[in-house]
C-alpha cells in the first residue's frame, strides 16, 4: 500500500501514475489527507507485513520510485 497525506491537490491519479505503471494489481493507493498517523511524512509505503518500507517528507516521488523499482519491478506493458 502507498500513502499520500496532506492536502488531496498533492496526489491525483496523473502524479502517481509513473509509479504504479505496471504495479496496478500490486499497489493500493491511500489518499489519508489530515487522518495521517505519521506526522510530518507527506508519503510512505506500508510492506505487506505491516511495515513501513519507504516514507518522505516530501511530495518528489524519485525516492519512492527506486524503492518499488528495486522490490515491485514493473510488467511489461
Amino acid at each position: 500500500m502507498a500513502a499520500g497525506t496532506g492536502p488531496p491537490r498533492l496526489w491525483p491519479d496523473e502524479r502517481l501514475a509513473p509509479v504504479l505503471a505496471g504495479r496496478a494489481d500490486l499497489v493500493t493507493v491511500h489518499r489519508l489527507g489530515d487522518r495521517s498517523p505519521w506526522p510530518g511524512v507527506a508519503q510512505a509505503l506500508v510492506r505487506p507485513d505491516g511495515h513501513l518500507g519507504y516514507v518522505a517528507r516530501g511530495t518528489e516521488q524519485g525516492g519512492l520510485r527506486a524503492y518499488v523499482d528495486r522490490w515491485l519491478p514493473a510488467e511489461p506493458a
